[in-house]
């Protein structure tokens, strides 16, 4: 408990620098225990989230994904004001289908309009969040991650050792990262 607290105050401030800079912060959380929380925090902060599933490149090569997140956004807007109402009914099930897709796996990268200064995700070891790691090792971005005695403290640059699946305790971090980054700001 006390190596978690020490962690978690460490983490705070880290992010609260970045922050402080402007900097931008990927939160990477696609487990059920940690969506919503991870998303909530997301939200009233501004950070950009995955929560779906890690887009393969998206660090590593981010030019190409924002330019697909660019045409999302203009795709939802034309949706929106009506665009596609001319087009047979047919024509606007396919795109509908194409815009739910893009829409699940963009749905929190849409203030994302550089490579993140800082990625921090909840338990590293999962299938998917390895390759975010693994990206975020290869572009040299800072790593921040809640990790149990099963992931490899060695990849992450900022630890919080923690039951990283428990929702209980990815609850219990998250809000006091959140508690920690809500006190300084007044």
């Amino acid at each position: 408990m006390a190596q978690t607290l020490s962690a978690l105050e460490s983490v705070t401030e880290f992010i609260k620098s970045q922050i402080k800079e402007g900097k931008l912060i990927l939160l990477v959380a696609t487990q059920p225990a940690a969506k919503e929380t991870v998303e909530g925090l997301a939200k009233k902060f501004n950070f950009s989230y995955i929560n779906e599933k890690w887009i393969g490149g998206l660090l590593t090569n981010f030019k190409v994904i924002s330019q697909r997140l660019e045409y999302f956004k203009k795709v939802q807007a034309d949706f929106e004001k009506g665009e596609f109402e001319k087009y047979t009914k047919k024509e606007r099930v396919v795109i509908n289908r194409n815009i739910f897709r893009m829409k699940k796996m963009f749905t929190g990268l849409e203030n994302l309009t550089r490579l993140p200064d800082a990625i921090f995700i909840i338990d590293p070891s999962l299938k998917n969040h390895m390759t975010a790691v693994r990206e975020a090792r290869k572009m040299k971005i800072p790593i921040i991650a809640v990790l149990d005695s099963d992931d490899d403290p060695d990849l992450v640059n900022y630890r919080i050792p923690a039951n990283d699946h428990a929702k209980m305790s990815i609850d219990w971090i998250i809000n006091k990262i959140d508690q920690g980054l809500t006190t300084n700001d007044k």
